[in-house]
């Protein structure tokens, strides 16, 4: 198994996990309100004496009728009705699927274990193509008919034209890039391992800057003006000018914060340690809700109408769909 030091970064959050957030009400009467839990695990398994959740799901895509779920230590991904929740297939892919997209017509699966990306018909989980992508591939961007892939052991991001597979460069960014967000005509990337994001030319990965940002950043998004970055160590968020790259805001969140995104109003943030997500106001990074999910959320998504989360400890997705 290819190492990946996000090992150091579950423990940190099962440690945080194991005890109240800081100035969280503990009384039942006082807890946020739960997201519908699915379970990605058959029944007849699930029932088993000896079962311990191992698929450990942290991405989502969204293909306009189901939520796609990457399962990395099942080595498949997981199709699921958005509106009612019934799995409508599991399909193999290939060693550590991390990341996922869609493209308008067909679902990408990155393989950190094989160091290639895959393309699936969204039909039945056949794989059209398979693209070979060095350095541990664990994130995934789309925009403008290129997929984007970072490379956590190589410190790159690889540019593919989705439509041929074709690979039309790779380009240098910082130590061990996660999170990926496109904003406009440029690609921000959260460097883990250097507490920075890079801004890349989209047209020709040209690195036009970098900010520094909290400790341990994983997950980006654009609001259409501003780049938001989850800080896992720091337990905030930041807020970027897009535009410019000046750092406007720095806000506190939960504990252990990974995956974000804009749901066309308001910042959406998973906390892992919390296991919760919040809802921000961009103006000003206020908490306007947040919401219990299952064990260590990671991924999310919004579908346009539902936050979505991918819980890596209890191989389950929370929702808010139904």
């Amino acid at each position: 198994m290819k190492p990946d030091s996000r090992r150091y970064l579950w423990a940190a959050a099962a440690l945080a996990a194991a005890a109240p957030f800081a100035g969280a009400q503990t009384t039942s009467s006082q807890q946020p309100p739960t997201l519908t839990q699915i379970s990605l695990v058959p029944p007849s398994v699930a029932a088993a004496a000896d079962f311990e959740p191992g698929g450990m799901p942290e991405a989502l895509a969204y293909d306009g009728t189901h939520v796609w779920v990457a399962r990395q230590f099942a080595n498949s991904v997981a199709k699921i009705h958005a509106t009612n929740g019934s799995i409508s297939g599991t399909f193999p892919v290939g060693n550590r699927p991390l990341a996922l997209a869609y493209d308008g017509s067909h679902v990408w699966v990155a393989n950190f274990g094989d160091d290639n990306v895959q393309r699936l018909q969204t039909s039945d989980g056949a794989v059209v193509s398979t693209v070979p992508v060095a350095g541990g591939p664990g994130s995934l961007a789309f925009g403008g008919g290129i997929l984007w892939v970072a490379s956590r052991g190589n410190n790159s991001v690889t540019k593919i034209q989705a439509s041929t597979s074709a690979v039309l460069g790779t380009f240098p960014v910082g130590r061990r890039p996660i999170g990926m967000a496109i904003a406009g005509n440029d690609l921000w990337v959260a460097n883990n391992n250097d507490d920075t994001v890079t801004r890349l030319r989209a047209s020709d990965g040209v690195t036009l800057g970098t900010v520094g940002v909290g400790k341990g950043p994983i997950g980006v998004a654009y609001d259409g003006t501003r780049v938001w970055v989850s800080n896992f160590f720091s337990n905030t968020v930041t807020k970027i000018q897009a535009s410019t790259g000046a750092t406007l805001a720095t806000y506190s969140v939960g504990d252990s914060p990974v995956g974000v995104v804009y749901d066309g109003q308001r910042i959406r943030v998973a906390n892992s340690g919390s296991q919760t997500v919040m809802r921000l106001r961009v103006n000003d990074g206020v908490v306007l809700s947040t919401v219990q999910t299952g064990k260590g959320p990671f991924g999310l998504l919004w579908t346009g109408s539902a936050i979505w989360a991918a819980n890596t400890g209890g191989d389950s997705v929370s929702t808010s769909a139904f």
